[in-house]
């Protein structure tokens, strides 16, 4: 996959262990996530996150990438091709930095990324969001995503699958 390609205002690039300070930064600017998915970050969940992959994917599967202006870490997004089968991707993670939330900028990043998953032959986009987020509700249901209807159980009450037809 063409990484450029996920976003037209933004540079495009893998995150690595060495930008676990910005990622850091960004996560602990996002308190509401962490409220509804606790613990916070850490360097070492980062550094574990960046690692971390569903059965039966490998690494070369995976995209963690950060979403760059100029030098600044504005989002990032762990997207998983040919998961939970061929015809989709999966987001694992999606994050924007507190100082660019309420401009559109998320919503703008998940169209290009759907139009680049879409080219490149993907059916369907899906995730998951922790069960009573409203915030997180609304907003991939702004984005065209829908609840799934099923409930995964956790230990901090369940994750609610969301697709969205590409």
């Amino acid at each position: 996959m063409q990484l450029q390609s996920l976003s037209r205002r933004y540079t495009v690039r893998r995150l690595m262990e060495t930008d676990v300070d910005a990622m850091l930064a960004l996560c602990s600017g996002n308190p509401q996530f962490y409220r509804y998915h606790p613990p916070m970050a850490t360097k070492a969940s980062i550094l574990d996150d960046l690692q971390a992959v569903p059965p039966g994917k490998t690494l070369s599967d995976k995209y963690f990438i950060g979403f760059y202006d100029g030098e600044t870490l504005a989002a990032m997004m762990d997207l998983i091709t040919g998961y939970p089968n061929p015809a989709t991707a999966y987001i694992g993670l999606f994050m924007v930095d507190a100082a660019q939330q309420g401009r559109g900028t998320g919503s703008a990043l998940i169209a290009d990324c759907k139009q680049a998953l879409r080219a490149e032959q993907f059916k369907t986009l899906r995730l998951a969001i922790d069960e009573g987020n409203p915030q997180s509700k609304a907003f991939w249901q702004k984005n065209g995503f829908a609840l799934t209807g099923q409930r995964t159980p956790n230990e901090n009450g369940a994750y609610l699958p969301m697709e969205c037809e590409l």
